[in-house]
């Protein structure tokens, strides 16, 4: 039997129930609660106990609560429920991407402009232009850190289900000439690259896989190189 004032399964006709879930107080003491229409009584109630399991309590909506606060929070909270890997790359990607723009915005304010425009400005913020992939990773685990959010009652809503990836112009690949092929044969020996690069006549058979690839139309960038800096530069990558 469940606890009076956790949740209820209430029935609106043709097969289907909405769930009501008590989720944590407001910043003045009222009960916050959440509602889902769900398809047979069932699946109504196994929903309702999943939700009335989970941690709550604990937060409520502070007018004071940041996106930062809470995302260090949030961090904490996964560090008990996902492998180390996944969780120091959630943490870099809000440490790099996320908590620097809207880290001191208030969270309840972070409504869906705010995360559009967070999303549709990584590029320009960063100076370069980012990949899709690297777009899609920042949206998902915003996501999914807002997503507890409303399990916490901290928000009414998420309000990432609503952002759309920007489109992404596509990038103009420079064909390298011979003579920029030397150049960079060059600048690489006595690094790691010069075995790749150094020594071998562009002209003869033996032309390397490097080289060819070069010669073929990959422009420097997939390597990360920045001739200024005389090295390879990891970051140059469209990560």
């Amino acid at each position: 039997m469940r606890p009076r004032g956790t949740g209820q399964c209430i029935d609106v006709g043709n097969g289907k129930y909405r769930v009501k879930w008590y989720v944590g107080r407001n910043e003045r003491g009222g009960k916050i609660y959440r509602t889902k229409t769900l398809e047979g009584r069932s699946a109504a109630e196994r929903y309702l106990r999943d939700r009335i399991a989970e941690p709550k309590g604990e937060t409520t909506i502070g007018r004071k609560d940041t996106v930062a606060r809470f995302l260090d929070r949030w961090l904490e909270h996964q560090r008990h429920h996902v492998t180390p890997r996944t969780w120091n790359t959630d943490k870099l990607i809000l440490e790099t991407h996320v908590i620097p723009v809207a880290g001191d915005q208030p969270l309840w304010k972070f409504n869906v402009a705010r995360c559009q425009a967070l999303i549709d400005g990584l590029s320009e913020r960063r100076g370069r232009d980012l990949s899709p992939r690297t777009h899609q990773i920042v949206k998902a685990t915003l996501r999914k850190a807002l997503s507890r959010a409303v399990v916490w009652g901290l928000i009414p809503a998420n309000p990432m289900r609503e952002v759309r990836i920007p489109r992404m112009r596509k990038r103009r690949i420079r064909v390298l000439n011979e003579e920029e092929v030397r150049r960079l044969s060059q600048r690489t020996k006595g690094t790691r690259f010069g075995p790749l690069l150094g020594g071998v006549d562009l002209h003869l058979p033996s032309l390397g896989v490097t080289r060819l690839a070069l010669l073929a139309g990959v422009n420097a960038a997939v390597a990360g190189w920045h001739e200024r800096d005389g090295e390879c530069d990891r970051s140059g990558g469209s990560a």
